[in-house]
C-alpha cells in the first residue's frame, strides 16, 4: 500500500507533513513511482509541507534542480536542508565571523559562508580555527578526517558541527548505498572519545530537534498558527530512514511514517525495542 492512497482517505486529519527526499521522493534524479501527482495533489488540497533533506552537499537551489529533473515541481522556499540551520547555530553561539575548518563540500555557495562564518579548506590553518564542520561530496577523506582528529585530540573544547548526521544514503550506483557524513564524523568522534570521553560533536539535521524546530516554525507560519497551537499529531513526518527520519518524527511529537523504497525494510523493525522512537506509526510500501 502506498502513502498517497492513504493520504487521500485520511487528509482531513492531515494538517501539515515533512517529507524527506533521497529514498523517499526520489533516487538521484529519478523520482519514486508517482511523488510528482502526489505533490500535486498536496497543491490542490492546499496542504502545509516541506521539503526535509539532511542533504548539505548541495546548495537549496542545486537540490532543487536536481528535484526539478526528477519532474518533482518542488520551490526553492519548500525545502528545508540541515546545512540550513548553521545560520542560527552562528547567531546563536556567536560564530558570526569566526574561522570554521570545511571538510569537504557545503554547497555552492558555501552554507557555513551564508551563515557568516569564516570558512577555511587550507589544512595547514586549521589549529587557528573555532572548530570544524563536517561537509559531504568527493574530498580527500583521509587527510581532512586525520586533521579533524589532530584538532579535537589537541583541542576537544573546540565545537565539531555535523549538519548531516546520516550514516549513509541511498544512490543509484552498483553499490547501492554511499557513507554519509553522520557516518564519517562518528569515526572521529569514537576516536576523539577514547581520550576525552565527554568530547561531542553538534548535529543540526535529522533526527535532531534543529531541523524539526525550523521547520515546525515554517508551517505554523504557513498556516497562519502559532507554533504551540499545532496539533503535532496532525504533521506527518514521512521518510525511509529509521534513523533520522523516524527517530527525528518521533522525538519531533511527530506521526511517523516509514516508506520502504530507500535505506530501511520492515524487517529491521524486529530488532527494535517496545517504545523505540525508531519504530514508525505507520508503514508503506512507497509514497506514491
Amino acid at each position: 500500500m502506498r502513502f498517497f492512497d492513504y493520504y487521500q482517505k485520511n487528509k482531513e486529519n492531515i494538517d501539515g507533513l515533512l517529507i524527506d527526499v533521497d529514498g523517499t521522493l526520489a533516487v538521484g534524479t529519478c523520482a519514486i513511482g508517482e511523488t510528482a501527482e502526489f505533490i500535486k495533489e498536496l497543491r490542490r488540497d492546499n496542504k502545509a509541507f516541506y521539503i526535509l533533506t539532511n542533504d548539505g552537499n548541495h546548495s537549496i537551489k542545486q537540490k532543487c534542480g536536481f528535484l526539478h529533473r526528477a519532474g518533482l515541481d518542488i520551490e526553492e522556499d519548500e525545502l528545508i536542508s540541515c546545512a540550513s540551520v548553521l545560520k542560527y547555530v552562528a547567531k546563536l553561539n556567536n560564530w558570526v565571523g569566526k574561522k570554521f575548518f570545511v571538510l569537504g563540500e557545503l554547497g555552492d555557495p558555501c552554507f557555513a559562508e551564508l551563515a557568516g562564518f569564516e570558512v577555511t579548506r587550507n589544512l595547514d590553518e586549521i589549529m587557528d580555527c573555532c572548530g570544524a564542520i563536517q561537509g559531504e561530496g568527493v574530498y580527500n577523506w583521509q587527510a581532512n578526517l586525520e586533521a579533524a582528529f589532530g584538532l579535537f585530540l589537541r583541542h576537544p573544547e573546540k565545537h565539531y558541527i555535523v549538519p548531516n548526521p546520516d550514516s549513509y544514503w541511498p544512490m543509484p550506483r552498483s553499490t547501492g548505498f554511499g557513507i554519509g557524513a553522520g557516518g564519517q564524523a562518528r569515526m572521529i568522534v569514537n576516536i576523539v572519545k577514547e581520550v576525552h570521553p565527554d568530547f561531542e560533536p553538534i548535529y543540526l539535521g535529522k533526527p535532531f530537534r534543529g531541523i524539526y524546530d525550523y521547520a515546525l516554525d515554517k508551517i505554523a507560519e504557513k498556516m497562519n498558527r502559532d507554533v504551540a497551537s499545532l496539533d503535532l499529531k496532525k504533521i506527518y513526518g514521512i521518510g525511509d530512514y529509521l534513523n533520522s527520519d523516524i527517530q527525528g518524527a518521533n522525538s519531533a511529537g511527530l506521526t511517523s511514517v516509514l516508506v520502504c523504497t530507500g535505506v530501511s525494510r520492515r524487517e529491521q523493525l524486529q530488532y527494535e525495542s517496545e517504545g523505540s522512537r525508531k519504530v514508525p506509526d505507520l508503514i508503506f510500501d512507497a509514497l506514491a
